[in-house]
């Protein structure tokens, strides 16, 4: 009894010993932890670069596991794999990194808990993607990214490292919490890179639309003299020859002003404005601007007009820039297969809607980013090639129209994008359709009846252009070459009509307009602009009713207006 009791000292304090180591590993394993979690948080609170991010994440979660091996991965569109971003393992793999694995061992569920799993045995070793790590075990523990369950950080060992246990499991948690917020920090800086590369993109395109706009603007006053200058040699007794070569001039001169208005349309920016338009000449227009690019590019562009498509209340513009944007994806697309190929623009009418197609036989769209097409900066093209906003952009201006937007694809069997717009009621009174100056020249001639009429532009060729058909037609001609000029011509001369420019130095046809009516000036105006579309120029012409000529115009286009303001207001000789 007496030994007993005298060894119970040493009894107790082997017990005390043991006690003080286990609490010295436990505080040592904690502050392992602790060290971990501060590494992680020095090495990746300043790293905003995803895949840099992704290699120190993995690195750090292998060392403080003592794993063989850790990987971090991303949910794929489809969610049926697990993309790989980035693998640590000093191992050799002869088999090569993976690039994606089937999530067989991690369901739905296993997402959704949000809690870590361990797997060990023949169920991790028979998984077949995951046989490039020979894996022996696997704790595997989801990541939110942006507040969806979308990541998945995996930590493996093989044969020479003891399984997993509880507690691996819990410093696994401990850690994901930063890299959660690192993954995230990471994603909203990399989303906020992007918007500003868009916003710069966007810049860029204002910029060259303005440039475009510009540079087509001051084309349309050589090419309006051009087209006029052919019409009028038309109306001359030439030689056979001759007129077929004017005719010639004529027909390339409108073809080039057809080229110079869609890039007009192109370029500006302007409110949505619906009017009734033949969607006919909308597609021709498209497959004019763009078919230069498709020849180079080994591409058949060709138009498919369907009969009784009547007129539809649209913005022009504004649909132009919904088939110039498709065209240009499919143009892209079947650049890419490096062969030859073919657009189709096809439209036909089903009942109370009309259906615009823009059809290609190039690559397809993958079915696993078919969902995503449509949302705001998704891209498959490479970095300089696309915005990701053209195709949203699409969207929102068919929905705005009341009709709808359908795509259909199949991998190697190419894309068609479907626009349906609605049939109004009620249509126009006469479908509204333009010219491009083929009409016959014999059916151009009026009756000036000795009219007199002022000519005002500041381009010589124009005005001298205008002047000329006049005095054919029989009208008595002034000019002026500015609005100051015109002011006085009006103080000393009656005149039954006033041809004026809009966009002129100094006073301009606005502001002649204003001032003529201010001095008791009632003679009807015409005016002519390359600027019809802009919101002061809408305005005014609303304020006044007055004809517009846009230029180019051709001289058939001037005699309508003509006619119409000397029907619309008789005056007295």
């Amino acid at each position: 009894l007496l030994i007993s009791l005298s060894a119970l000292p040493l009894t107790l304090l082997f017990l005390m010993l043991s006690r003080l180591e286990q609490r010295e590993a436990s505080l040592e394993r904690k502050q392992d932890e602790l060290q971990a979690i501060q590494e992680l948080g020095l090495e990746v609170s300043a790293q905003l670069d995803p895949d840099r991010l992704a290699e120190a994440v993995t690195r750090i979660v292998a060392d403080d596991l003592e794993a063989t091996g850790a990987f971090l991965g991303v949910l794929s569109d489809s969610r049926c794999e697990i993309e790989i971003a980035a693998v640590f393992d000093p191992r050799p793999r002869p088999l090569g990194t993976p690039t994606r694995v089937r999530r067989e061992l991690l369901d739905d569920a296993f997402f959704s808990r949000g809690e870590p799993l361990i797997v060990v045995g023949e169920k991790v070793r028979t998984a077949r993607d995951l046989s490039a790590f020979r894996p022996e075990g696997m704790l595997a523990h989801p990541l939110a990214i942006l507040g969806r369950p979308e990541g998945v950080i995996v930590a493996y060992h093989d044969a020479a490292r003891a399984p997993f246990s509880e507690d691996d499991a819990r410093r696994l948690s401990g850690l994901c919490a930063f890299i959660e917020v690192a993954l995230n920090n990471a994603r909203l800086y990399e989303d906020l890179r992007e918007m500003q590369a868009q916003l710069l993109q966007n810049e860029k395109l204002s910029s060259l639309g303005e440039l475009v706009s510009g540079v087509a603007h001051e084309l349309n006053n050589p090419l309006a003299t051009v087209m006029g200058s052919s019409e009028l040699l038309e109306q001359q007794n030439l030689p056979e020859e001759l007129k077929r070569l004017v005719r010639m001039i004529r027909r390339e001169a409108n073809r080039a002003a057809r080229i110079v208005r869609n890039l007009l349309t192109f370029s500006r920016r302007q409110k949505p404005r619906a009017s009734w338009n033949d969607v006919h000449e909308i597609m021709d227009e498209v497959a004019e601007l763009r078919r230069g690019e498709c020849r180079r590019k080994r591409i058949e562009l060709r138009v498919e007009a369907g009969r009784d498509v009547p007129p539809l209340l649209l913005d022009p513009d504004q649909i132009h820039q919904v088939l110039v944007n498709l065209v240009n994806n499919a143009i892209h697309a079947i650049e890419e297969t490096g062969r030859p190929g073919t657009i189709v623009l096809r439209s036909r009418r089903r009942g109370q809607r009309v259906m615009i197609s823009v059809v290609d036989d190039g690559p397809g769209i993958p079915e696993e980013i078919m969902p995503r097409i449509f949302n705001p900066f998704f891209t498959t093209k490479k970095v300089g090639k696309g915005t990701g906003l053209g195709l949203s952009i699409c969207y929102g201006i068919v929905q705005e129209h009341g009709g709808a937007f359908r795509v259909r694809s199949a991998p190697g069997q190419g894309a068609s994008f479907v626009i349906e717009l609605p049939v109004p009621q009620q249509g126009p009174a006469r479908p509204e359709s333009g010219t491009d100056g083929d009409e016959s020249v014999a059916k151009q001639m009026i009756d000036g009846g000795g009219r007199r009429v002022l000519v005002v532009d500041d381009e010589d060729g124009v005005r001298t252009l205008i002047a000329d058909a006049l005095r054919l037609w029989g009208f008595r001609v002034r000019t002026a070459c500015s609005g100051e000029a015109a002011l006085e011509c009006l103080a000393e001369e009656d005149f039954e009509l006033v041809i004026s420019d809009l966009r002129m130095p100094g006073i301009d046809g606005m502001g002649l307009h204003d001032r003529a009516r201010a001095a008791g000036v009632d003679a009807p105006f015409v005016f002519s602009t390359g600027d019809a579309v802009s919101g002061d120029v809408r305005s005014f012409l609303e304020r006044t009713g007055a004809p517009v000529l846009v230029k180019p115009f051709t001289l058939l286009s001037m005699r309508d207006a003509i006619e119409q303001v000397l029907a619309a207001e008789p005056v007295a000789k």
